[in-house]
């Protein structure tokens, strides 16, 4: 991502933060939110983390980040799931590299609905789905070489193309170090 591009984002700190939570914006009804999460094995290392959007409209706004990185994984999809139901039931990714636990706690013991589901294909590499009607899907996405190249040049698109704010200082300081 361009020098500029990050050096024209300013900080706008949260409504209310606690615990590694930060909310920026309450959800509104009838907004669509679509919530990303990166998870990790919750012993101080990596941070288990997630970002929700409200992708109602462009440009998309972070609402909420989560950061934390001694949270288990047993405790993480109870986050998420709150506070995804309080934002019209957002959509959820879950990134299932290091394991798919959190992503099954969301699907089969919080039952929450709108878990996005990866089916395989052949020819086609992974397709996002609502899991119904694939045999092959799971719950979230496995990233190898090709789901990250890409996602990181879409992700990189909308930022320069003023397509996605960012206006939370942790994020603005990791884009800027991300290679």
């Amino acid at each position: 991502i361009s020098a500029d591009v990050i050096g024209r984002m300013s900080i706008v700190p949260p409504i209310y933060s606690k615990d590694g939570l930060d909310v920026f914006q309450q959800g509104e009804k009838g907004h669509i939110y679509a919530c990303f999460v990166d998870t990790s094995a919750g012993v101080g290392g990596d941070y288990s983390a997630f970002t929700l959007l409200d992708v109602t409209q462009t440009p998309y706004k972070i609402v909420v980040k989560y950061r934390n990185s001694s949270i288990s994984p047993l405790i993480f999809p109870t986050i998420i799931t709150e506070v995804c139901r309080r934002y019209n039931d957002a959509h959820v990714l879950v990134e299932i590299n290091k394991s798919d636990q959190v992503a099954y706690i969301i699907q089969a013991e919080l039952e929450y609905e709108n878990l996005l589901f990866i089916s395989k294909d052949k020819k086609k590499g992974q397709i996002a789905t609502g899991g119904f009607g694939k045999h092959n899907s799971k719950p979230g996405v496995l990233m190898d070489k090709k789901v990250k190249r890409i996602g990181c040049l879409n992700l990189k698109t909308i930022i320069e193309e003023g397509k996605l704010l960012i206006t939370d200082a942790d994020v603005i300081q990791e884009i800027s170090t991300f290679i």
